[in-house]
């Protein structure tokens, strides 16, 4: 009796050595000490649900790993009408960016910084994939989209048509292309509600010439040439992209929210077709 009434004493002052329960524990402190842990994990969520979308009238998005996405940007559309670009006033030679539009790559210091503010060491912060020396597509720019645990932070490189963005002198250096951008988004990550389409956004704004009222545009051409399956599977993972971006102030979203009201109207549409199909199939099959 005296055994058991020591072990529950014990027990209700938590003196009872638990190794499940203690990491448990330190766990739970880790998460409350380090509040960027869940916004990195929601980054790579965003990551891998808008990697897997398609239709945008601006870009393409591939995923490459869960840490990364590859991001190409049309350099000057054809596409554009006056009322979806930002202004006409700001047209010039689209093989390259006007200082004042060009971002600046981020220097050594500064990277050496920021490794230090997250942990790392060392003095500059490149790129986990290696340069992709078979893209030389003059119309698109390809951007490296990075969500490192190491750099606890997403940064952008540029992949191709460095001459874009870059002097002279910096294009003869290795190093010096292998800097990530200067972001806004990147930047401020940790200190405002930063998600992934809104790097993806400032990737737009500074790449397309000129730039467009609305970087999330859909391309209503590519459903109408894709099988009707694979349109209705697409849209309806663009469909949750839209809504998330809808959800945050950008001044955008009334265009956002005009494209996710026409496209959810296709999506229904598309359903009602492919299940219409199936029971057509389903009525002419044999019966066994």
């Amino acid at each position: 009796m005296a055994t058991i009434k020591v072990h529950l004493f014990l027990t209700r002052h938590c003196l009872i050595y638990n190794p499940l329960g203690i990491r448990k524990r330190e766990k739970e402190r880790k998460k409350i000490a380090t509040p960027c842990h869940s916004k990195f994990q929601q980054l790579l969520a965003d990551i891998a649900n808008i990697g897997s979308t398609t239709g945008f009238k601006y870009f393409t998005l591939q995923l490459n790993g869960k840490e990364e996405l590859l991001c190409s940007i049309l350099n000057s559309p054809s596409i554009y009408s006056n009322e979806n670009a930002i202004g006409w006033d700001d047209i010039y030679d689209t093989n390259n960016i006007s200082k004042k539009r060009r971002p600046p790559l981020l220097s050594q210091m500064s990277q050496s910084n920021l490794l230090k503010e997250s942990g790392g060491t060392g003095s500059s912060l490149p790129p986990a994939s290696p340069p992709i020396s078979c893209i030389s597509n003059a119309d698109e720019t390809l951007f490296l989209i990075g969500a490192y645990p190491l750099y606890d932070r997403p940064y952008v490189w540029i992949r191709n048509n460095h001459s874009r963005f870059m002097v002279d002198s910096d294009l003869e250096n290795e190093k010096t292309k292998s800097s990530p951008l200067r972001l806004k988004s990147s930047l401020e990550w940790e200190k405002r509600d930063i998600r992934i389409w809104d790097i993806i956004a400032e990737l737009v704004t500074i790449s397309c010439r000129p730039s467009p009222r609305n970087p999330f545009a859909i391309d209503i051409d590519y459903y109408d040439n894709s099988p009707l399956v694979e349109s209705t599977l697409a849209t309806g993972s663009t469909i949750r992209i839209l809504q998330e971006i809808v959800t945050s102030s950008h001044p955008y979203n009334d265009k956002v929210w005009d494209d996710l009201q026409q496209l959810t109207k296709r999506h229904f549409e598309d359903l009602e077709a492919v299940v219409g199909n199936c029971k057509v199939i389903s009525d002419c099959s044999p019966l066994m």
